[in-house]
């Protein structure tokens, strides 16, 4: 086995980035990952940032090392008596300069042999400054860079944070959130609620653009004929039991909305920056927790005060206990959520008995959650 250097920019580290790491990982001993200024880029992170955001991306491959230097990579590699240097290759392009640098690098590398990999297609077609843009025109970039990246980023360039809020049924998220947003005008923070379940009830119904249209068409003939009024749109009370009684149909249903969620998502956040509260019933449930970055308070309350909020609503006493009963519960949302977090190795979860609706309590967490935050100018 031998030891290894890899060096990026890493303004910021990338999945590609990453996924390179481990290939050289598993073909030596050690693996240093160096990262440096160059004095002729403008960098949207310092190089302490760069550092500990690839750290945290690259924290379960067990031989790694990131370090930050302010010398050539060759001379590092001299000292440390690396065996080879790896190159990333992402298009044709970068090859032919990569080429020309190895020229340069054989004359100063005290004969450290250099080799390339390809990033895997997936990845290639995205590099640093496309992540950047990407953003800036509201896009997704979670295929791209890892979850604590893409936090770093939004904070950096669309001074936003992230927290998602879910719970149960009647467990009261959404006055939860309104509270969130009573407090961060008290302490002078933008605080945005944005209720995902108002965007699907109406794409589900409202919205006239043939393309949602076509959704509701499609959700027909995926479900059932029955779903459909008489005004064309879906019956979200027969809609409800099918997809919640049968883990596939949920997962028929996301795919369906994952797509026009996201671009009434980008409509809500046009020009709101500060915290961004996403409010969603089914946040666990659609695999959707990557939009507040895995950070989620999870809004409880016992089943007496579920049962009273439900009944508030309008429903009688079969429908409240069929809907409770075909909902995930609060434990249930929490190990997705808790999943999503293992996988992707960044996230937090939070808890909140909101039974008897105590602001002290409500304040409490918010400080807890944006406490941070609240010393942030940028915020």
């Amino acid at each position: 086995m031998v030891t290894a250097l890899y060096a990026i920019n890493g303004d910021p580290i990338l999945k590609g980035n990453v996924d390179i790491i481990q290939r050289i990982s598993n073909l030596s001993e050690k693996v240093f990952v160096c990262l440096r200024d160059n004095p002729n880029e403008t960098c949207t992170f310092s190089l302490e940032q760069r550092k500990c955001m690839a750290k945290s991306a690259t924290s379960r491959i067990a031989n790694v090392e990131i370090v930050s230097i302010e010398r050539t990579y060759h001379d590092f590699a001299y000292e440390q008596n690396i065996d080879v240097i790896y190159k990333g290759i992402w298009d044709f392009a970068d090859a032919d300069s990569r080429k020309t640098s190895d020229e340069i690098a054989k004359a100063l590398s005290f004969g450290i042999e250099t080799c390339f990999l390809n990033v895997r297609p997936k990845y290639a077609d995205v590099g640093c400054d496309r992540v950047k843009t990407i953003l800036l025109e509201q896009g997704d970039i979670h295929k791209y860079v890892p979850l604590n990246v893409k936090e770093a980023l939004e904070r950096e360039i669309s001074s936003r944070y992230f927290l998602g809020i879910t719970g149960a049924i009647g467990c009261g998220k959404s006055y939860v959130a309104r509270e969130f947003v009573k407090l961060g005008k008290r302490n002078s923070m933008n605080v945005y609620h944005i209720e995902m379940d108002k965007i699907g009830h109406q794409i589900l119904g409202g919205l006239k653009e043939p393309v949602y249209e076509q959704i509701r068409e499609t959700i027909v003939s995926v479900f059932g004929e029955k779903l459909r009024k008489a005004d064309g749109s879906i019956n979200r009370s027969i809609l409800g039991p099918i997809v919640f009684s049968d883990p596939l149909a949920m997962e028929k249903l996301n795919e369906i909305m994952y797509t026009p969620m996201l671009v009434r998502l980008r409509k809500a956040l046009h020009r709101n920056t500060g915290i961004i509260l996403i409010d969603s019933a089914l946040l666990a449930e659609s695999k959707g927790t990557y939009v507040c970055n895995n950070n989620v308070l999870m809004v409880n309350a016992k089943k007496e005060i579920q049962k009273s909020n439900i009944h508030g609503r309008g429903r009688t006493g079969k429908q409240i206990k069929n809907r409770i009963e075909s909902q995930f519960s609060c434990e249930e949302k929490r190990a997705r959520v808790a999943a999503c977090i293992e996988k992707e190795n960044h996230g937090k979860i939070w808890v909140l008995d909101n039974s008897n609706h105590e602001i002290s309590r409500i304040k409490e967490m918010f400080n807890d959650i944006f406490g941070e935050l609240i010393a942030d100018p940028s915020f």
